[in-house]
């Protein structure tokens, strides 16, 4: 499986995460090394453009949730755009509302 491509694109402390294909525990490694330098850089907000990524996985996330969790009480904001209606109802159904909102 091709692994998991981001770009980020910074504005101010506001930083896009854009991810291209597939998110599972097979491709996730670089993901997982590019939030690492965002959060170095204590980025306030963190959005993650998901126009393109076909599938997500429990390993995903989990990163995602962990980086929510990791800056507790700093204000850091994490939303989701571009969100295709499959992954939109894997996060209902697992009641990851939050992590979706605006």
């Amino acid at each position: 499986m091709k692994e998991t491509e981001s770009n980020v694109q910074w504005d101010g402390t506001k930083v896009t995460v854009i991810i291209d294909g597939a998110l599972t525990a097979k491709t996730v490694a670089p993901l997982r090394a590019t939030l690492e330098s965002v959060l170095s850089k204590n980025p306030t907000e963190i959005i993650f453009d998901f126009a393109t990524v076909r599938k997500i996985d429990s390993t995903a996330i989990e990163i995602l949730i962990a980086t929510k969790k990791s800056v507790p009480g700093k204000g850091l904001k994490i939303s989701l755009k571009g969100v295709s209606e499959y992954i939109r109802d894997t996060f209902e159904v697992l009641n990851l509302n939050e992590i979706l909102k605006d």
